[in-house]
């Protein structure tokens, strides 16, 4: 049973990065079925840890040699011993990941002395004094969206509008979380290449998505602003890469188009994984209890 929780587990892991072009028309919808798959991928693991140690535990507990539930681990003894010891790396692991995230969050927030501060709506925009090109969104009680001086001038105003449009869009999708769990899956399996291919389609996904939010649907404000972005991408070197805007550019210049089939291939693919995962956990929690009445 551990072995095939886990074998679920990674499954959900991979499938955001087999075919993230399905979804690919409409990344809004991909960032959240992708995160979901992530979550069910980590949460299948964990289990299959905790159940291998809990028998492991139970049967060290009772001294049953032939135990009700020894079927559920057959990795015996010393696997329980060595699930046990993952899932503490797999527990801290995560704590120290949230922890990180956290700092970070709180280190990118702007000081109300540094930079202008202007209330806009629901965040406050901060306009902070460096020629360098910033532009990033701060997610909490008091979200902000901060650009630097340099961005500023050197933008039009309709493409100044649409950064800070995708900024807000980040913080009205609260896609901190969504990237948080990809850098959750990165930290706790950076040897699954599958698993690290869909942290990075999801990484992407999140950007695409705030893209299409603050473009909008005028396919000609739409061309515009990708002629502009591909122009400036050599600029923007230094701030991120210039293949990852060029591809954004080009995502943006074409229509939007809706992906039905394509969401619902997705949505079944993650479905049938949960409801495996969920009935053999539910297999497990039944043996389980009679071995639990031995104490």
């Amino acid at each position: 049973m551990t072995v095939l929780l886990a074998m679920f587990g990674l499954v959900a892991l991979a499938l955001p990065g087999v075919r993230p072009s399905v979804v690919d028309p409409e990344p809004r919808w991909f960032v959240r079925l992708a995160t979901v798959a992530l979550v069910l991928g980590i949460a299948c693991i964990g289990s299959a840890l905790a159940l291998s140690m809990t028998v492991g535990a139970l049967h060290a507990v009772t001294g049953v040699a032939d135990s009700p539930a020894v079927h559920l681990a057959p990795e015996g003894d010393l696997g329980a011993w060595v699930a046990a010891g993952l899932l503490v790396l797999f527990v801290g692991r995560t704590v120290a990941v949230c922890a990180r995230a956290h700092d970070r969050n709180r280190c990118a927030r702007a000081d109300g002395w540094l930079g202008d501060h202007h209330r806009d709506g629901s965040h406050d925009l901060v306009v902070i004094p460096t020629d360098r090109p910033v532009a990033y969104s701060v997610s909490g009680r008091l979200p902000q969206i901060v650009i630097s001086q340099g961005l500023r001038q050197s933008l039009d105003d309709e493409l100044l509008g649409f950064v800070i449009d995708h900024e807000r869009a980040h913080l009205r999708a609260r896609h901190r979380r969504a990237l948080l769990v990809a850098t959750l899956v990165e930290g706790l399996l950076p040897f699954l290449p599958w698993a690290t291919r869909s942290a990075a389609a999801l990484r992407i996904a999140v950007e695409r998505a705030a893209d299409e939010e603050a473009a909008g649907s005028e396919l000609g404000r739409r061309r515009r602003l990708a002629q502009e972005i591909e122009g400036m991408s050599l600029r923007l070197r230094s701030a991120c890469g210039t293949d990852l805007v060029r591809f954004r550019a080009r995502r943006l210049s074409a229509a939007p188009q809706a992906s039905s089939v394509g969401i619902g291939v997705a949505l079944v693919g993650i479905v049938a994984v949960a409801l495996a995962a969920v009935s053999v956990v539910a297999h497990a929690t039944g043996d389980v209890s009679p071995y639990l009445a031995l104490l």
